[in-house]
């Protein structure tokens, strides 16, 4: 069932997404370190929250 509306949607996409203009542009390499970063941190932050000893915040 999936595939026949997956490639529905992909032939839709095709025809109605009109193209647009690409230009050359510079990597933002300290953008993409401080979104790895990010995103390490909140992950881990998550994770690792709960085994922390400071994470009681309901008081037990």
């Amino acid at each position: 069932m999936n595939v026949p509306v997956g490639v529905i949607a992909f032939v839709a996409a095709w025809r109605l997404v009109p193209s647009l203009e690409t230009s050359r542009r510079r990597f933002d390499v300290v953008g993409v370190v401080l979104s790895a970063a990010g995103m390490f941190l909140l992950v881990f932050g998550i994770q690792e929250g709960r085994s922390s000893a400071g994470a009681s915040a309901s008081g037990r």
